[in-house]
């Protein structure tokens, strides 16, 4: 996401820079690269909201994931476990949620590959 956010605004992005920063900054930077490149390339702009809004939505639940502690489940099997306690929620971290989320992980790299074959078409991927 980084490397394409500099590739949309060269001008404003300091890729090493950006690099270091926490998910939640990396997002807001590449959701105003979007916006910036878009006059040049109205393609980028649908694709990366997509993008952005997903990688959003698995920012939230990595977080998830890291703070996941493990527990006996009723079939008294050891999981990991999860507790929301804003909306009184609970899940296991289980090997399908894990394999759905670097499924949707790899739609946003995806959508980023989208975005860098437009805008730097002598990458050639």
């Amino acid at each position: 996401m980084v490397e394409v956010a500099s590739y949309l605004d060269p001008a404003a992005i300091n890729r090493t820079s950006l690099q270091a920063k926490m998910g939640g900054t990396i997002l807001k930077e590449f959701r105003k690269s979007v916006q910036t490149a878009e006059v040049h390339f109205p393609t980028v702009g649908p694709i990366g909201r997509a993008a952005a809004d997903l990688f959003d939505e698995l920012n939230s639940k990595r977080s998830d994931i890291v703070h996941a502690y493990p527990i006996t489940n009723s079939s008294n099997a050891q999981i990991l476990h999860r507790r929301l306690d804003t909306k009184g929620k609970h899940f296991e971290v289980t090997n399908e949620f894990l394999n759905g989320f670097i499924s949707r992980l790899e739609d946003v790299s995806d959508q980023l590959y989208k975005i860098r074959k437009i805008v730097r078409p002598d990458l050639d991927d």
